[in-house]
């Protein structure tokens, strides 16, 4: 079979998996047990077809990894009154991924203005009145659909401006971090923990082969954005007191900072790859994490209510401290290797953009720790119960845990990169 055959039969696997999902709508449990195996399936014709696709940035591994985030985000428990519809979105916007990383040219542009047409209806129908940024969001992914929409018939010089801001909003960097921001933080059920990893992988997809083209003075421009970027998302995430949004713009922080090393080296390298796919598996971690302290608790929990969770949910605890350390960019795990590699494999005209990076990276690990600190070593609360941890929320921790150690210690060419 053809590239294009290939690539089309890994977006209809889930997309047709996703209208079967219809059969059992009224019935959430068979409904997310049927989208969870569809997310299976979709890793099985990765797996298979993998060899016989084109992929832009990352090789196979973003491939492999892709589905296994989808599956990962629908393992959570949520409360009842989840709506269905958010575990469709998931597997749908899966399929289209997948048709966004292995099509090239005007193809993969189609591909990127429906998804984010998808999340500007998605942020649309889920807008909260009291939140004036909802409106923010929902204007930069519906701008970023229409460049991206635009791109695919535009002539080379005007395309390159719009494709880069389109990555701007999938890879988030200031001032178009609003959609990426708003995703993560006012959609339900399992779609923040997607979007937290697909966003960001679709934003590498689309930038790798549009950075070698970018002019040096424009590339210089983009590295002192990033630096902005790094300062603004720091000090954002150090201020806020509800997690997701801690999430949203520490992700933010650690993405600006790959934003640099892209415009300094003009490439992207296996280094590159690792680091994104490690940071945004943290952040679905994390994310999985507060989901799952949520559905035990009651969504409008405030993270510094929660205290002596190593009591309550000893397994949990061990697995979140395991995340929270890799999200710190501790050693064996992904963030690590990703880091320490861009920061070896790249040529600098002055040191002073590192002291930024290192900054922003310290302070990272000072708040993340912290927040989990408090979470589970805190003053035992008489209110908190003994709760088991359902059996598919540990499964999707560890999972995340073992991909992150696997990305720190094995080679990048074992995964195909």
């Amino acid at each position: 079979m053809t590239f294009e055959a290939n690539s089309l039969i890994l977006t209809m696997v889930p997309l047709l998996g996703g209208l079967l999902g219809f059969a059992v709508w009224s019935q959430p449990n068979k409904l997310k047990m049927l989208l969870t195996l569809v997310t299976l399936l979709s890793l099985a014709s990765v797996i298979v077809l993998s060899g016989q696709v084109t992929t832009s940035a990352g090789g196979s591994l973003l491939l492999y990894l892709l589905p296994l985030a989808a599956c990962v985000s629908l393992l959570v428990q949520f409360n009842n009154h989840d709506d269905p519809l958010s575990s469709l979105m998931t597997v749908v916007l899966l399929g289209l991924g997948l048709g966004a990383l292995t099509s090239e040219g005007v193809t993969s542009q189609i591909f990127l203005a429906v998804i984010l047409g998808l999340v500007a209806f998605l942020l649309f129908k889920y807008r909260n009145p009291l939140w004036s940024s909802s409106w923010t969001g929902i204007g930069v992914s519906g701008f970023a659909a229409v460049c991206a929409g635009f791109s695919a018939g535009a002539d080379a010089s005007a395309a390159l401006i719009v494709s880069l801001l389109v990555s701007a909003v999938l890879l988030p960097l200031l001032p178009l971090q609003a959609g990426y921001v708003m995703a993560v933080t006012r959609l339900p059920g399992s779609l923040p923990a997607f979007m937290i990893f697909l966003l960001p992988v679709l934003g590498l997809n689309n930038l790798a082969g549009l950075i070698v083209e970018v002019p040096e003075d424009m590339a210089y421009s983009i590295s002192i954005l990033a630096l902005v970027s790094i300062v603004f998302a720091t000090l954002k995430a150090m201020l806020q007191s509800r997690v997701p949004l801690v999430l949203a713009y520490s992700s933010s922080a650690f993405f600006a900072i790959l934003w640099w090393f892209l415009a300094s080296s003009q490439t992207v390298t296996p280094q590159n790859v690792i680091y994104l796919v490690a940071v945004a598996l943290m952040a679905t971690g994390l994310m999985l994490a507060w989901q799952v302290i949520c559905s035990k608790y009651g969504d409008d929990v405030d993270m510094r209510a929660v205290h002596g969770l190593v009591w309550s949910m000893p397994q949990f605890a061990v697995l979140l401290t395991l995340v929270a350390l890799a999200a710190m960019g501790m050693p064996p795990f992904g963030v690590f290797a990703g880091f320490v590699g861009m920061l070896l494999t790249t040529a600098y005209a002055t040191y002073i953009p590192l002291i930024f990076i290192l900054a922003a990276w310290l302070a990272a690990s000072w708040y993340i720790m912290s927040m989990v600190q408090k979470m589970l070593f805190g003053q035992k609360q008489l209110e908190i119960r003994q709760i088991r941890l359902h059996q598919s929320e540990f499964a999707s921790l560890l999972i995340i845990v073992l991909i992150s150690v696997a990305l720190g210690v094995l080679p990048s060419d074992i995964a195909g990169i």
